[in-house]
């Protein structure tokens, strides 16, 4: 899915994004962002910030660097600024497949509900894997194809949604995973039906 394509789709639900989509990813992100055990002066990259919902949940004197491909999301996420400590947020608009930083700048790294929107998503992981240092955790988040029947339930009442978002319903994690090359630690749901995983890798020293 392209990046007009994606900006067509979410057009449509940015004004409601926080109050309908909120709810879902909320959990997991908080989940995240408390298992990271962040320190003040360590920095954290979300890749797909959206209208950054997440930024609220990070301790104080963490230094966070948000970036999404959609002005209408930044928009939204930059207006949340004055609730927080705006000077320890970077929001930026960017191709997480091309990422305007330097190697090995995140102590860690988080991309939530994306890759099965991206074209290319192993590229977006090979970038963040450049961009975080050796050791530090690169989180996804996101919707991976399951043989659960309660899953499969909940995916068929939701599929109509997540066709209209561009999400694959269908997408499948172990070949993102061999593409990327990152080494997985650990794959599970905060619930037994939940529709999304939620999959812990560490970045790898490169030569």
């Amino acid at each position: 899915m392209d990046i007009q394509a994606i900006e067509k789709a979410y057009s449509r639900y940015v004004k409601i994004y926080d109050a309908v989509f909120g709810r879902m990813f909320l959990p997991r992100l908080r989940h995240v962002i408390e298992k990271l055990a962040l320190s003040p002066g360590q920095i954290v990259l979300e890749v797909g910030v959206g209208t950054g919902i997440s930024l609220p949940l990070y301790p104080a004197g963490v230094r966070v660097a948000g970036v999404d491909v959609l002005d209408t999301m930044l928009a939204r996420a930059k207006a949340k600024l004055p609730g927080i400590n705006a000077r320890s947020v970077l929001l930026a608009k960017m191709d997480g497949r091309r990422l305007a930083f330097k190697d090995n700048v995140f102590d860690h790294s988080i991309v939530a509900h994306v890759v099965s929107v991206a074209d290319n998503p192993h590229e977006i992981l090979k970038e963040m894997q450049r961009v975080t240092r050796p050791g530090g955790s690169i989180v996804i988040i996101n919707h991976f194809r399951s043989e659960n029947p309660a899953s499969l339930v909940l995916l068929k009442a939701f599929g109509p949604l997540c066709r209209k978002l561009g999400w694959h319903p269908d997408f499948a994690l172990d070949p993102l995973i061999a593409r990327s090359g990152l080494h997985v630690e650990d794959v599970y749901k905060l619930h037994p039906v939940d529709l999304w995983k939620i999959v812990w890798t560490k970045s790898s020293p490169r030569n």
